[in-house]
């Protein structure tokens, strides 16, 4: 996502003695002002290598700066970066490590969902994290779009924060609510990046002209079309040189053997090309700035970013960037501060979404392909110009230190978490159950349903209980019977959530209680037992349905149990109230659908055994309601077995009569058209 300054092997390190002169840190002060009422706790990887890390640690000390009580949860800690800290920066994160925050909004910065195990992160924080003002998860993503299971991750939280204006439009194009989604960018403390005061680091076999690039050993990064452009762009005899300062790729195979390889598939040896220096040991902060303050100019091909750290570190000390124009460094970097690439959006690369386990995500997503031709030239000229590239390295640091310095991270925060602790109260009072639902409120409900089954009583109860979790409403939720199948077959993230729901507080709220008033023939009202066992809430609804014109007359008696009783559509609430019940008792709900779980384009047709030609389904219950007989009698005289064509039946899952049986019927009916299924 950002790049981690991590790797292994081999340039001039100075003493330690010298590290520290080197070092130009700005103590962190605790102030008191009004930002000292907010209280935030963040849970992020802070104190390693990792990209994520170094945007958390920025924002992290920017709020600090603004005088905000903060406590931290530091995860994925590496004891390597540690020691490269000088004393200034360790002591200035002892002092940040011991603080202690109340009650406030919890900030998880990390990717919504493990790659490792598909865990929704955010519902997993916000569960270990229990009684909080609000919740924010923090995240960025490099392509056009974000997974599915990102967007229900991000559910779990009351804000997600992005870096950048792209990622602000790509995660609201995938359906997550825009007024959730709040810019939060990066900044850099640029007292740090004084390349006035930064001594260039001495690199070995130097020439003249140096290019750097600084990144992951990933096809995202574009590092093959930087070997080509570069080589086609110079010669051996050129007085010019790229450095690469890269870690990750291909286990047990070096950065060097992986760029001399490449080199081949070109025609080229590391001796025909020109120069590259590789170097792939870890640096400390400090060494990292004096390697760009080294470079005459950086550059990266990227076919994405999500913000782009080594873009903005080389132009906060004036060196020029050369970067594709698309995603979000085009936040900080434009035509005029930087020399951005021609490009072309396209379907992401089988090789690059296979790449590593990270790289999963990108499968069936749209980044860009940056110009070679563009690349080649844009460096040439750069090469041959060094003076107005210089001017245009130094209109990119004006443009930061006037947008993107330390507090512009807090400058975005500060708003979102004085809204966030001052609405509390007014959401609280929101939340807190009225009369029952259908004014202004927006109530906490507890719903007992058959959530964890298949059939139309499950598939109903869980749209109107996400409907209500996806619109941030308080929602928790009690099963009526559950099948074990169904629960295996959740998804990783969908059973977190659902965990997370299963186990919200017992507040006082509105009961809904997902079942019909009676179970088959028993005369046993369910309404006034299930409201008898459950005490103690606001009000009380129940939700219904008839498949008939009019309901049972007993239920008119069952459902003045209820306050209120929810039908899914007028059908229903016309049936109850031919029933007898009152009119002004019954509301008519309309159920929904995540369109987005039934994309054809993403959605793999299933192979059926025996299918033919044009393919008629029906999923239905087995029963004379739902008329498979008129169906198989108008199918079987519609069509005869010359024509290429089937009819697939699919019993609904969890139906209790079984294959076997559903068979033995079928083959009973058929014979009395006489058209045995042999020859229908």
């Amino acid at each position: 996502m950002l790049d981690s300054h991590s790797a292994c092997h081999g340039i001039w390190l100075p003493p330690d003695d010298q590290r520290q002169r080197t070092t130009r840190h700005v103590r962190i002060a605790m102030s008191s002002n009004a930002n000292s009422q907010l209280q935030t706790k963040w849970s992020a990887p802070l104190l390693c290598f990792d990209g994520y890390a170094t945007v958390a640690r920025a924002s992290v000390q920017s709020l600090v700066r603004s005088g905000v009580q903060v406590e931290v949860e530091p995860f994925n800690t590496d004891p390597n970066y540690m020691r490269l800290l000088d004393a200034q920066a360790a002591g200035d994160w002892a002092q940040i490590l011991k603080q202690r925050a109340g009650p406030g909004v919890h900030v998880t910065y990390n990717l919504p969902v493990s790659p490792a195990d598909l865990q929704n992160v955010y519902a997993t924080q916000r569960l270990q994290h229990p009684g909080h003002l609000a919740y924010v998860g923090a995240s960025m993503l490099e392509t056009d779009r974000v997974p599915a299971s990102w967007v229900r991750a991000c559910q779990s939280m009351d804000e997600i924060w992005v870096p950048t204006q792209f990622n602000r439009e790509t995660f609201a194009a995938c359906g997550i609510e825009a007024h959730k989604l709040a810019v939060v960018p990066m900044g850099l403390d640029m007292l740090q990046y004084d390349p006035d005061k930064i001594e260039p680091l001495a690199i070995a076999g130097r020439k003249g002209f140096m290019f750097l690039a600084v990144f992951e050993w990933t096809l995202r990064k574009g590092w093959d079309v930087l070997l080509e452009g570069y080589v086609k762009a110079f010669s051996a005899r050129d007085d010019v040189c790229l450095v690469i300062k890269a870690h990750g790729g291909r286990k047990q195979v070096s950065i060097r053997q992986q760029v001399d390889e490449y080199l081949r598939t070109l025609g080229r040896t590391p001796e025909s090309a020109p120069a590259i220096i590789v170097i792939s040991q870890k640096l400390s902060p400090v060494e990292m700035q004096r390697l760009y303050r080294a470079a005459d100019a950086f550059v990266l091909p990227t076919r994405g970013e999500g913000w782009g750290l080594p873009y903005m570190e080389s132009m906060a000390l004036g060196v020029p960037a050369i970067a594709t124009g698309w995603s979000g460094h085009t936040e900080f970097m434009t035509a005029e501060n930087s020399y951005l690439l021609d490009y072309k959006l396209t379907t992401v690369s089988e090789a690059a979404w296979r790449d590593n386990r990270n790289s999963e995500i990108y499968k069936g997503h749209n980044w860009a392909e940056p110009n070679l031709d563009s690349l080649i030239a844009t460096m040439r000229a750069v090469h041959a110009n060094p003076t107005a590239a210089q001017a245009r390295g130094k209109i990119a640091r004006a443009h930061l230190l006037a947008h993107f310095n330390w507090d512009a991270p807090a400058r975005a925060m500060l708003p979102r978490l004085h809204a966030l602790t001052e609405q509390q109260p007014a959401r609280q009072q929101a939340v807190r159950p009225q009369p029952m639902p259908g004014n202004a409120t927006r109530p906490a409900s507890k719903w007992a349903a058959p959530l964890f089954t298949y059939g139309d009583q499950g598939w109903l109860a869980r749209s109107f209980v996400r409907s209500l979790d996806a619109a941030g409403n308080d929602v928790a939720v009690r099963t009526l019977g559950k099948d074990p199948e169904f629960i295996a077959k959740l998804s990783t993230p969908a059973r977190l959530r659902w965990d997370v729901l299963q186990t919200a507080p017992n507040q006082q709220a509105v009961y809904v209680a997902h079942a019909q008033p009676t179970v088959g023939l028993s005369p046993q009202n369910v309404y006034a037992e299930l409201r008898r066992n459950n005490p103690g809430h606001l009000a009380y609804a129940a939700v219904a349905y008839a498949e008939t014109e009019q309901a049972p007359a007993h239920w008119a008696q069952y459902c003045k149990s209820m306050d209120e009783i929810w039908t899914p559509g007028e059908f229903s609430r016309n049936a109850l109230i031919a029933a007898g019940v009152e009119p002004q008792h019954v509301h008519a709900l309309q159920p929904g659908i995540d369109c987005r779980l039934y994309d054809p384009a993403r959605s793999a047709p299933i192979q059926i055994a025996g299918q033919q030609g044009y393919t008629f389904l029906s999923v239905c219950e087995w029963s004379l309601r739902q008329g498979w007989d008129i169906l198989l009698r108008a199918y079987v005289q519609a069509f005869d077995r010359s024509d290429n064509v089937c009819l697939l039946l699919r019993p609904p899952r969890g139906d209790t009569l079984g294959t076997a049986y559903i068979e033995e019927q079928l083959d009973a009916f058929l014979a009395t058209l006489g058209c045995p299924r042999s020859q229908a």
